[in-house]
């Protein structure tokens, strides 16, 4: 990642962080390592909270830090991967304290049964891999063949630019496939979700923001809510509602510290008939109003 993928939205405490392929790259996957990162762009670029418009995948090789994303620390070192999502919040630790490779893409550019593994297996839910790419594991094998095709190919003059571009992308999520299919706790392969749960996460994700009840949830899927009920206990260890609900509080929760617009137009973005409604919502499931939070989480 150069310093042309960072395209700042000053009006925000949290920088929107937009994707742009580096010099030499047409479109794309890359692959880099968090010290080339820190020396491109300096490390004040990585210490303001961030919101990435692409994916952004670290394997840990040497060191220890803290790294946050959506108000989750996870403490990160040796054979530690780590995923940060397009769309997420997040909080570089000491940067200058871990090294590792580092694996850039839109998410655009999966296709859509790549995507659709992607979600069947939890993937977008997770960020944290603890121990999962330590020396000699697949995972390790993986990031180092990659990194390993991505300098053969630049050491190819003679390949077309947008072949050798689409190259290195399929490397890249040839990697993502392989930790997509481990288990964050280690002990063997993720296990598949249900395919209707997969589809229950994936309407809430595109309709959080004016659906709000299980019963809609269940027209718009054609089950009952007995059934996303007792598969959102499955997979999830809590209710259907719960998972609605956890949505809506994390776009909240990320507009409140990532925007500077006023209170109830948040509350009228994520679909509430007032402001009132809004706090009265956000406070019984955080415990704190909208407008403390927001003061709380803003720098000082």
């Amino acid at each position: 990642m150069s310093a042309s993928v960072y395209g700042e939205n000053r009006t925000s405490t949290i920088r929107k962080v937009d994707y742009a392929p580096p010099a030499g790259h047409s479109a794309g996957a890359e692959i880099a390592d968090l010290a080339t990162l820190l020396r491109r762009a300096g490390p004040g670029e990585f210490q303001a909270p961030q919101r990435l418009g692409f994916d952004l995948i670290l394997q840990i090789r040497s060191g220890h830090a803290v790294h946050e994303v959506d108000f989750t620390s996870y403490p990160l070192g040796p054979g530690d991967v780590f995923w940060i999502h397009a769309g997420q919040v997040q909080q570089w630790g000491n940067i200058s304290a871990i090294d590792g490779p580092v694996l850039m893409l839109p998410p655009d550019l999966y296709d859509e049964a790549t995507a659709h593994l992607f979600r069947r297996l939890g993937t977008s839910h997770l960020n944290h891999w603890p121990g999962a790419a330590l020396p000699g594991s697949v995972l390790w094998e993986s990031f180092s063949t990659t990194a390993e095709i991505d300098r053969r190919l630049r050491e190819a003059p003679e390949l077309e630019p947008d072949a050798r571009d689409q190259a290195l992308t399929h490397a890249v999520l040839a990697t993502l496939l392989v930790l997509a299919g481990s288990s964050p706790a280690g002990g063997g392969p993720t296990r598949p979700r249900n395919e209707v749960f997969s589809w229950f996460e994936e309407e809430i994700e595109e309709s959080f923001q004016s659906e709000r009840t299980v019963a809609g949830y269940a027209r718009r899927l054609g089950y009952s809510e007995r059934t996303l009920n007792r598969l959102a206990r499955i997979h999830a260890g809590t209710t259907a509602k719960e998972l609605i609900d956890r949505r809506v509080v994390l776009e909240a929760k990320r507009r409140l510290i990532h925007e500077t617009v006023p209170i109830v137009e948040i509350a009228d973005r994520l679909g509430f008939e007032d402001a009132a409604n809004f706090s009265k919502f956000f406070s019984h499931r955080t415990g704190t109003t909208p407008g403390a939070f927001r003061t709380a989480s803003r720098p000082r």
